[in-house]
């Protein structure tokens, strides 16, 4: 039989569900304004290119600055990841790596400007009583004080460190020497003076100070100075020796 030449017929049976869903899909992606007459037509592709040039460059900005604006989010995202990986979590001074990072900017400064570059490592006195007398929560919180106290105190330039448990670190720029012995003093002062919140007692530390020398990396000045604070610790603690 000779399909082409039956006659159209109507019928009452409801179209596909599937029909109408492919129907209504076509139509969503279309351009606002075109949707609605593809409900009876199927919209040529001349129908795009008639839209106004506006229409299709306000579009287009849009398109780009959203895409701009997700670039966005993403750095700040990466710069965040960066930080966490470089932060203590519990004091939020530098970690080893964000103080490794700190040392190289810093020496490259330095060495620009012929400034000197000094170290100090400390640890705090006692701080095995403290967390056996009053607990591991006040323990953590003494030390939370103990770099909100310095940070306060010390240089926008100075960086300060947790280098494990209750060791940390402190990179002093432009000093050196007595200079550098003398303003680890002045910190020590300005912490033995604020006491621990919640707590009857003040913090004290015991310290060593080295300035670094030529082609000196960051663990031999940290080793040097670990020695003049173990030293200081001899010596009857809350000290500051020179290396």
């Amino acid at each position: 039989m000779n399909h082409a030449s039956q006659p159209l017929t109507h019928t009452n049976r409801h179209a596909s569900p599937r029909l109408h869903r492919r129907h209504f899909a076509s139509a969503r992606m279309m351009p606002h304004g075109v949707a609605e007459s593809a409900c009876t037509a199927r919209v040529a592709p001349q129908t795009l290119a008639a839209l106004p040039a506006t229409v299709v460059r306000d579009a287009g900005m849009l398109e780009l600055l959203a895409a701009e604006m997700r670039i966005a989010d993403l750095e700040k995202e990466l710069q965040e990841a960066r930080a966490m990986a470089c932060t203590d979590p519990l004091t939020h001074a530098v970690n080893r790596r964000g103080l490794e990072n700190a040392f190289q900017r810093e020496l490259a400064r330095a060495e620009r400007s012929g400034e000197a570059l000094s170290v100090v490592v400390f640890d705090v006195d006692n701080f095995k009583r403290v967390n056996d007398e009053h607990g591991h929560s006040l323990g953590d919180r003494a030390l939370q004080h103990l770099v909100s106290v310095l940070r306060e105190a010390m240089r926008p330039t100075d960086v300060i460190g947790r280098i494990g448990g209750e060791e940390f670190a402190l990179l002093l720029v432009g000093v050196q020497g007595e200079e550098a012995q003398a303003a680890m003093t002045r910190l020590q002062g300005t912490l033995a003076a604020q006491p621990v919140p919640e707590a009857d007692f003040s913090l004290t530390v015991s310290a060593g100070v080295a300035t670094r020398v030529a082609n000196e990396s960051l663990e031999a000045l940290l080793a040097r100075a670990d020695t003049a604070a173990y030293v200081a610790k001899r010596s009857g603690k809350n000290c500051v020796v020179r290396a």
